[in-house]
């Protein structure tokens, strides 16, 4: 069975920094995550939201090429966010997306990428050299705003009013108590 809200804490909800309202939706992820349910098996704006989160951190840390070592160049995760890009209309992070996962698909071979993914983030490769680009941090759209806005004017939201009602509610979703 699927979960079919995206449920976020009220606090969270009507706070005015949007990363507030996203990391709300990734403690609710996370705790999922931690109780066995698949991110298959959460709301697809709950895990969008969730990748994009992910996607961001990687970039600022350490460019795109960090992102595909530790993605590990993931179908799932990669349509997620093309996907949330999409949705959430996204136009300048949508386009470098598409221009990077273009680069790997097109521009790197299978083994070529294999080799990448199983060596060391930090060894000096061709094939990092050939993902990393700086033109991320130039980006001027608020990707933050966009995934804060997405979960808050979603139809299918929740506002849980206290922790105890986000608890309960988990609960009957995973079928078993969850330590407070």
């Amino acid at each position: 069975m699927k979960l079919d809200k995206i449920i976020v804490g009220q606090n969270a909800f009507t706070n005015k920094d949007p990363s507030v309202l996203i990391e709300s939706n990734i403690s609710v992820v996370n705790l999922l995550r931690n109780h066995g349910v698949s991110l298959e098996k959460m709301h697809p704006v709950s895990a969008g939201s969730y990748f994009l989160d992910y996607y961001i951190a990687q970039c600022n840390n350490g460019g795109f090429a960090q992102f595909v070592w530790n993605s590990k160049w993931n179908k799932f995760i990669t349509d997620s966010i093309y996907n949330s890009l999409k949705e959430i209309g996204s136009v300048e992070h949508l386009d470098y997306f598409l221009q990077r996962r273009k680069k790997v698909n097109a521009g790197v071979s299978g083994l070529a990428l294999k080799t990448f993914l199983n060596s060391s983030l930090f060894d000096d490769s061709d094939i990092k050299q050939k993902l990393q680009d700086d033109s991320f941090y130039e980006i001027k759209e608020n990707l933050i705003q966009l995934n804060s806005n997405w979960i808050k004017q979603h139809k299918d939201l929740h506002i849980a009013q206290s922790k105890e009602e986000m608890f309960l509610l988990l609960e009957e979703y995973i079928g078993s108590p969850i330590e407070r």
